[in-house]
């Protein structure tokens, strides 16, 4: 018995030993990513979230400004330490989101631009006008949130987005999901921590009703879809 809790004991200090080796590398890792981001932008951010596993050969971490309300982006890292952003793109974005956001209370916003993510960008000068010309790129989707409780309503909005896609000469395809209040603000801390919305994310709030609006060149079309339930 004693030697079977000695080997016992064993395994738990391994793993135990395993479990701090793992976080003191994901911190060695975002010290030298949050060095890199401040040396190349001359601005300070903050690490949301690290992914990192054994015998991962890429690291994913979400990063945002620590004194700047802006969306946060995706930072990459490789087995060979290279080191690789999406901030600026993530940067041209904000002020579309935060517009919205400003005009609809009671709403989260977040979008993406549909192009190769390895492109790289630095320039941090660029609006997004600017930055869907200069990477040849007239899309932009987006997903938008909405508090039950609010009043908001997608079809409201869309005018907003129509002005915008005259603006920017770009197609906005939109998806506007009506929450529960209390899964709405549980989302909308997530987009306030990662880059990355998915339809599964999405649904994992259960929303309770979901529209599609596709805007090109000013016109909508606008379309109300089936809401899909474990039941």
């Amino acid at each position: 018995m004693a030697d079977d809790q000695k080997e016992l004991d064993q395994k738990e200090l391994t793993l135990g030993d395993i479990e701090q080796e793992w976080k003191e590398t994901g911190s060695r890792i975002e010290e030298t990513v949050l060095a890199c981001l401040k040396e190349q932008y001359q601005r300070e951010f903050e690490i949301t979230r690290t992914a990192v596993s054994p015998g991962e050969m890429l690291v994913r971490l979400y990063a945002r400004r620590t004194d700047a309300e802006e969306l946060p982006f995706l930072v990459h890292m490789d087995a060979e330490g290279m080191i690789t952003d999406q901030y600026v793109r993530r940067l041209v974005l904000s002020p579309l989101c935060h517009e919205a956001e400003k005009r609809f209370p009671g709403i989260r916003m977040t979008a993406a631009i549909l192009e190769d993510p390895s492109v790289p960008e630095y320039d941090t000068s660029l609006t997004l006008f600017e930055y869907l010309r200069k990477h040849e790129v007239d899309r932009i989707v987006a997903d938008v949130i909405i508090d039950e409780e609010s009043g908001a309503a997608a079809e409201a909005m869309l005018p907003f987005f129509e002005e915008e896609s005259c603006s920017l000469g770009a197609e906005l395809v939109v998806d506007f999901r009506i929450l529960q209040t209390e899964k709405y603000e549980r989302a909308a801390r997530m987009f306030s921590i990662t880059p990355e919305v998915s339809d599964a994310f999405l649904a994992h709030f259960d929303p309770l009703k979901l529209y599609a609006g596709v805007i090109r060149e000013g016109k909508s079309d606008f379309t109300e879809l089936e809401v899909m339930t474990d039941g």
